[in-house]
């Protein structure tokens, strides 16, 4: 009787044991997906906040690239459409470059907002001499 005894104790013991640890992993497990879910909303509040700059920089980079490929059209042929469409992509970067500068996020955002416009207004005026 005593060994029955002794081995029923030692199974509650052994289920006690598995039931901490179980318990414990359930909590670990718990916190692990509240932290993920926190990130998840960080991530995405980063990615909502910086979306509209990310695309004001992809169509000002666009309008850049049209004026690139007028200006080479320019030098081969002189057509008044041609500068009618360096206009349209001039008024397209400024456009998105203001959009830049009303959705700055980050402190370094500034500083290349500043240093694009200064290169803007070379390019500009490198371009309305050669004109």
């Amino acid at each position: 009787m005593s060994t029955l005894f002794d081995r029923q104790t030692f199974q509650r013991q052994v289920l006690l044991g598995y039931g901490v640890a179980t318990a414990l992993m359930v909590v670990v497990l718990g916190w692990g997906l509240v932290n993920l879910l926190r990130l998840g909303q960080a991530s995405d509040a980063i990615l909502r906040e910086n979306y509209r700059s990310i695309m004001a920089a992809a169509k000002m980079r666009d309008a850049v690239q049209c004026q690139d490929s007028a200006v080479l059209f320019l030098l081969v042929n002189d057509d008044r459409h041609v500068l009618e469409s360096i206009s349209g992509s001039e008024q397209q970067f400024l456009l998105n470059f203001s959009k830049a500068q009303d959705n700055i996020t980050i402190p370094e955002e500034t500083q290349i907002l500043a240093e694009l416009e200064h290169a803007y207004n070379e390019y500009t005026f490198q371009f309305t001499k050669f004109l």
